[in-house]
């Protein structure tokens, strides 16, 4: 299929519009690479829940609740950002 000033595919997608989405989805796979780092979606950035560093080296006999917030019922985790 050919229109005037587009250089288009059988489909009628232009080449401007393939080099588009291929940069779109580049972006999202770079993106979701840097934000993996940080812990800002449910269940951490492999959504496992799993903690990938290493904890303190010792713990103190006893926490303390430093701050609480009252919530209703549902499913959460803590998002943790910029350290």
């Amino acid at each position: 299929m050919t229109k005037a000033g587009c250089e288009c595919d059988e489909a009628g997608v232009g080449v401007l519009a393939k080099a588009f989405m291929l940069a779109c989805l580049v972006g999202l796979v770079l993106a979701t690479n840097v934000r993996a780092q940080e812990w800002t979606g449910w269940r951490g950035p492999n959504r496992d829940g799993i903690v990938q560093v290493a904890g303190p080296a010792t713990w103190p006999e006893t926490l303390h609740a430093r701050w609480s917030v009252p919530v209703g019922e549902g499913y959460a985790s803590p998002l943790f950002s910029n350290g």
